[in-house]
Protein backbone atom coordinates (compact mmCIF):
# COMPACT_ATOMS: atom_id res chain seq x y z
CA UNK A 1 0.00 0.00 0.00
CA UNK A 2 1.12 3.31 -0.93
CA UNK A 3 1.08 5.91 1.62
CA UNK A 4 1.26 9.73 -0.04
CA UNK A 5 3.26 12.33 1.47
CA UNK A 6 1.41 15.53 3.48
CA UNK A 7 2.60 17.34 0.81
CA UNK A 8 0.43 15.68 -2.03
CA UNK A 9 -2.22 15.46 0.27
CA UNK A 10 -2.15 19.22 0.67
CA UNK A 11 -1.83 19.78 -3.16
CA UNK A 12 -5.05 17.77 -3.87
CA UNK A 13 -7.07 19.59 -0.87
CA UNK A 14 -6.49 23.24 -2.48
CA UNK A 15 -7.23 21.70 -6.17
CA UNK A 16 -11.40 20.93 -5.12
CA UNK A 17 -13.79 22.34 -7.19
CA UNK A 18 -15.44 25.52 -5.65
CA UNK A 19 -18.01 25.39 -3.51
CA UNK A 20 -21.85 24.90 -5.37
CA UNK A 21 -23.48 28.05 -3.68
CA UNK A 22 -20.35 30.08 -4.92
CA UNK A 23 -20.41 28.92 -8.39
CA UNK A 24 -24.76 29.97 -8.21
CA UNK A 25 -24.01 33.34 -7.54
CA UNK A 26 -21.41 33.98 -9.48
CA UNK A 27 -23.44 33.07 -12.28
CA UNK A 28 -27.04 34.74 -11.24
CA UNK A 29 -26.18 37.88 -13.13
CA UNK A 30 -26.08 36.38 -16.78
CA UNK A 31 -29.51 34.45 -15.81
CA UNK A 32 -31.06 37.84 -14.91
CA UNK A 33 -30.35 38.78 -17.96
CA UNK A 34 -31.51 36.11 -20.03
CA UNK A 35 -35.03 36.25 -17.98
CA UNK A 36 -34.96 40.20 -19.12
CA UNK A 37 -34.18 39.57 -22.69
CA UNK A 38 -36.86 36.78 -23.00
CA UNK A 39 -39.30 39.50 -21.39
CA UNK A 40 -38.27 42.11 -23.93
CA UNK A 41 -38.84 39.76 -26.83
CA UNK A 42 -42.34 38.67 -25.80
CA UNK A 43 -43.54 42.28 -25.11
CA UNK A 44 -42.05 43.28 -29.02
CA UNK A 45 -43.83 40.11 -30.59
CA UNK A 46 -47.18 40.57 -28.55
CA UNK A 47 -47.39 44.48 -29.59
CA UNK A 48 -51.51 45.07 -30.00
CA UNK A 49 -53.07 46.06 -32.86
CA UNK A 50 -56.54 47.44 -33.12
CA UNK A 51 -58.83 45.24 -34.92
CA UNK A 52 -62.68 45.72 -36.47
CA UNK A 53 -65.08 43.09 -35.06
CA UNK A 54 -66.33 42.34 -38.15
CA UNK A 55 -62.89 41.50 -39.53
CA UNK A 56 -62.66 38.98 -36.65
CA UNK A 57 -66.15 36.82 -36.58
CA UNK A 58 -66.00 34.35 -34.03
CA UNK A 59 -63.83 31.48 -33.69
CA UNK A 60 -64.76 28.55 -36.19
CA UNK A 61 -66.90 30.62 -38.52
CA UNK A 62 -63.78 31.94 -40.12
CA UNK A 63 -64.46 32.22 -43.87
CA UNK A 64 -62.38 31.29 -46.59
CA UNK A 65 -59.94 33.83 -47.88
CA UNK A 66 -60.86 35.60 -51.10
CA UNK A 67 -59.56 35.94 -54.32
CA UNK A 68 -58.08 39.33 -54.30
CA UNK A 69 -58.41 39.81 -58.47
CA UNK A 70 -61.88 39.75 -58.46
CA UNK A 71 -63.23 43.33 -57.51
CA UNK A 72 -67.01 42.71 -57.27
CA UNK A 73 -66.46 40.21 -54.88
CA UNK A 74 -67.07 40.12 -51.39
CA UNK A 75 -69.19 38.56 -48.49
CA UNK A 76 -72.15 39.37 -46.73
CA UNK A 77 -72.03 40.60 -43.05
CA UNK A 78 -75.50 41.50 -41.99
CA UNK A 79 -79.02 41.33 -43.42
CA UNK A 80 -81.96 43.93 -42.28
CA UNK A 81 -85.45 44.01 -43.61
CA UNK A 82 -86.44 47.36 -45.06
CA UNK A 83 -89.32 49.20 -45.66
CA UNK A 84 -90.62 47.98 -49.26
CA UNK A 85 -91.35 51.59 -49.70
CA UNK A 86 -87.74 52.10 -49.80
CA UNK A 87 -87.01 49.97 -52.92
CA UNK A 88 -90.32 51.53 -54.26
CA UNK A 89 -91.86 48.50 -54.53
CA UNK A 90 -95.96 48.89 -53.76
CA UNK A 91 -97.11 45.42 -53.13
CA UNK A 92 -94.52 44.14 -51.23
CA UNK A 93 -94.80 44.36 -47.32
CA UNK A 94 -90.54 44.29 -46.75
CA UNK A 95 -87.16 44.07 -48.44
CA UNK A 96 -83.93 43.77 -47.18
CA UNK A 97 -80.34 45.74 -47.39
CA UNK A 98 -77.68 43.14 -47.28
CA UNK A 99 -74.05 44.83 -46.06
CA UNK A 100 -71.31 43.19 -48.23
CA UNK A 101 -67.84 43.34 -46.86
CA UNK A 102 -65.80 43.82 -50.50
CA UNK A 103 -62.61 42.16 -51.06
CA UNK A 104 -60.42 45.68 -50.85
CA UNK A 105 -61.94 46.12 -47.48
CA UNK A 106 -64.96 48.57 -48.53
CA UNK A 107 -68.55 47.99 -47.09
CA UNK A 108 -71.88 48.05 -49.82
CA UNK A 109 -75.41 48.14 -48.99
CA UNK A 110 -77.19 46.35 -51.66
CA UNK A 111 -81.51 46.84 -51.11
CA UNK A 112 -83.50 44.05 -52.94
CA UNK A 113 -87.11 42.85 -52.52
CA UNK A 114 -85.84 38.73 -51.47
CA UNK A 115 -83.27 37.76 -49.80
CA UNK A 116 -81.92 34.22 -50.73
CA UNK A 117 -78.62 34.94 -49.06
CA UNK A 118 -77.00 34.30 -45.17
CA UNK A 119 -74.36 36.10 -43.68
CA UNK A 120 -70.92 34.54 -44.47
CA UNK A 121 -72.19 34.16 -47.97
CA UNK A 122 -69.69 35.10 -50.83
CA UNK A 123 -71.32 36.78 -53.37
CA UNK A 124 -70.24 39.05 -56.33
CA UNK A 125 -72.22 42.43 -56.95
CA UNK A 126 -73.24 42.74 -60.28
CA UNK A 127 -74.70 46.61 -60.42
CA UNK A 128 -77.22 46.39 -58.03
CA UNK A 129 -77.44 42.59 -57.76
CA UNK A 130 -75.49 39.73 -55.60
CA UNK A 131 -75.41 36.38 -57.33
CA UNK A 132 -73.63 33.72 -55.23
CA UNK A 133 -69.68 33.44 -55.24
CA UNK A 134 -67.14 35.60 -55.23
Amino acid sequence: MTVFPDTQAVALQDSRRPVARESFLSQTPLALMAIVAVAAIVAVNTAETPESPVANPAPGSRPAAAPASCADCGEIVSIRPIPAAELGAAGSEHGYALEVRMNDGSLRIVKQLASSFQVGDRVRLNGNALTVGG
